[in-house]
């Protein structure tokens, strides 16, 4: 069984299944049907959507819920585009509007008119976003009201990735359900952009839809419909304009982090290898304990938001193809970003160095921003190739080669672009989660990572190259580091110590599960009778069983019961995976899912794409009724709504 297409999320997901494709078809036939009557294409857009032929574009509010700047980025771009089409449209976060007023009609925009709402909201382990809580807790306190008695029309994208099977755009599809009870009127059904699929290319077809919608004129229908047939440039709004040396005291982000954003500098205490470098092929995992930010508090199971930093090298090779001194002052105009300090002097060096990602893949947008600056007309043409939007695109093929924004450079030796460009159209800087790999009743002023060294291989030039993951690379050799407490509210140990746990990872996803034991292993210190931890920890083989000696003392000492599966043995013995060793213990793991007096709590913290869909598909194995996997899913997902199944996985 296999559960990651759509149609095995949660019962409300029915929507996504209807996807703005056959929407958008319905409304172009419906305006270019040779035999339709001459009223007919005003008669069948929405209410929201009829505007006269030539009349003002309706005003538009674009809500934001999100974390790491994906869903930020997006919903900036939707307002890039609505602004060229001329409509009104005001961007905010979800948690600055209160859902009553807004659907009270009593949120207006700048032309007077209550606004088409416009909802682009992501999902943090089957949770709202921060910035999207309070919205959707007095969302749900809302009086429910008749269908469509508000008068106020709304859209809702989900953002999320559909690996996180049970909890995929969970609150995108709460926020459409309950605008929906409150009566609110729906523009388009509920969409999805998923991470783990065509993830750009859904949000360009969403906007197309959502656009489609206001079209004054059948001719402006098809031209929406249609679209561009190569993705739009970013709009041009940044400046860097030079600064003289000692003007005034420049500013760096580090202390802009710190003081705006909530970060500190931490002071990094251990950093060894914990992996036995057997050969080439043996991955490097690293333990660092880290300096606890001043005044920040923490539990087990919560992050450590870290924020990266290109390397030297990578920066001084960007300054030399921009033409620029990592050493020289700038300061920034024309838009606010709140990573970015505005009006004061910055060197060139630090906005590249923590303000734009030199190691990511540069997306079709970049691409099509940069066009206009290659000279050499062969290597332009091939450069908008890869912004053409259709199916199976030569951006697909090219994407898969790995390449960062350094590399573009390199291929297109002809591209000559202003740093302020450059500067605002390169990939964004996002920081970076860790489980955090301790407890505060065992680390005290200490956090402690259980950080692996990712990898990759590139293909610049179709030469294939090793690269290694820019933060935990960074991470791997930092003496310090720009950090802040990120909690995790969803994964907690249970409220009553006494019950029994089953953990399950592979690797590093071993990190929270570490802590959970420091913690317990305490409160039996202090005389608290504590239930046993069932883990199931899957390894490649002994060079890499991660706190070898630590683990075999909590097994031997009854804390926990070491279930370790090694799929590549190195003494002949079969492979196992962790999955073989779920299914062998079917019994112990249903007692521990029932209600009974044996239940517990059941974690897994992993890959989404491998470790999460093989223990999902094994869990609702267990709980079917004779086969039927519909009420094995069933039942997981009330186990996860419960707070008894509880996921931290990663994309």
């Amino acid at each position: 069984m296999n559960f990651t297409s759509r149609e095995h999320d949660e019962p409300a997901a029915a929507d996504l299944a209807a996807g703005v494709g056959a929407l958008h078809e319905d409304a172009f036939d419906s305006a270019t049907a040779p035999q339709a009557a001459a009223g007919s294409f005003l008669s069948r857009r929405s209410r929201a959507a009829s505007v006269c032929s030539g009349g003002p574009r309706p005003a538009l509010l674009v809500l934001w819920g999100g974390e790491f700047g994906t869903t930020l980025n997006a919903a900036q771009d939707l307002v890039a585009a609505a602004k060229q089409r001329e409509f009104p449209v005001e961007l905010k976060a979800l948690d600055e509007v209160r859902p009553a007023a807004l659907l009270a009609g009593e949120i207006k925009s700048e032309t007077g008119e209550v606004p088409i709402v416009l909802v682009l909201v992501a999902t943090y382990n089957g949770h709202p976003p921060p910035n999207a809580a309070n919205f959707l807790k007095e969302l749900a306190e809302v009086p429910a009201g008749e269908e469509g008695s508000r008068n106020l029309s709304f859209a809702v994208l989900g953002v999320g990735n559909s690996n996180w099977v049970s909890t995929f755009v969970k609150s995108a599809r709460d926020v459409e359900k309950l605008m929906l009870r409150a009566g609110a009127n729906r523009l388009l059904p509920l969409e999805a952009a998923d991470k783990n699929d065509v993830f750009e290319r859904q949000l360009r077809t969403w906007r197309k839809a959502v656009f489609a919608q206001f079209a004054s004129s059948p001719e402006e229908l098809v031209k929406e419909s249609e679209g561009q047939s190569h993705v739009e440039a970013l709009p041009e709004l940044l400046s860097l304009e030079p600064c003289e040396q000692g003007a005034a005291e420049p500013a760096t982000l580090e202390a802009h982090f710190t003081e705006r954003l909530g970060y500190a500098t931490c002071a990094v205490s251990i950093n060894e290898e914990l992996c036995i470098q057997s050969d080439a092929s043996s991955p490097s995992v690293r333990q660092i304990v880290i300096e606890r930010p001043d005044g920040c508090s923490y539990a087990c199971g919560d992050h450590l938001e870290v924020r990266p930093r290109n390397a030297e090298a990578r920066v001084l090779r960007c300054c030399h193809h921009l033409g620029v001194q990592s050493d020289a002052l700038v300061v920034v105009t024309g838009v606010k970003d709140e990573e970015l300090p505005s009006g004061r002097p910055i060197a060139i060096g630090e906005i590249l160095s923590y303000y734009v990602d030199l190691s990511a893949l540069p997306s079709q947008e970049t691409l099509a921003s940069l066009l206009p600056h290659v000279a050499n007309a062969s290597e332009a043409a091939k450069m908008k190739l890869l912004t053409l939007t259709k199916e199976d695109s030569e951006y697909d093929r090219w994407s898969k080669s790995h390449l960062s924004i350094l590399d573009v450079f390199e291929e297109y030796a002809s591209l000559k672009v202003t740093l302020s460009r450059f500067v605002e159209v390169a990939p964004k800087m996002q920081s970076r989660l860790y489980s955090i790999a301790s407890s505060p009743m065992s680390r005290g002023k200490n956090v402690e990572l259980c950080c692996r060294v990712a990898t990759y291989t590139a293909s610049p030039n179709g030469q294939e190259s090793i690269r290694e993951g820019l933060c935990s690379s960074m991470l791997a050799g930092a003496t310090s580091v720009i950090c802040k407490i990120k909690e995790a509210p969803h994964m907690r140990l249970p409220p009553d110590p006494t019950k029994p746990i089953a953990c399950v990872c592979r690797g590093t996803g071993v990190a929270p599960f570490l802590g959970f034991l420091q913690e317990r292993e305490a409160c039996r210190k202090k005389g608290i009778q504590t239930g046993l931890v069932s883990l199931y920890f899957g390894c490649r083989n002994d060079s890499d069983f991660l706190h070898k000696k630590l683990l075999q003392r909590w097994h031997e000492e009854g804390l926990c019961s070491l279930k370790l599966s090694l799929s590549r043995p190195t003494d002949g013995s079969s492979k196992e995976y962790v999955y073989h060793a779920l299914r062998r213990n079917s019994a112990e793991i249903l007692r521990l899912l029932d209600d009974g007096d044996a239940s517990g709590y059941f974690y897994i913290c992993g890959s989404a794409s491998t470790l999460a869909k093989d223990v999902t598909n094994v869990l609702v194995d267990m709980l079917s009724d004779k086969g039927d996997a519909s009420t094995g899913f069933t039942k997981l997902t009330d186990l996860q709504e419960k707070g008894r199944v509880i996921f931290d996985v990663w994309g």
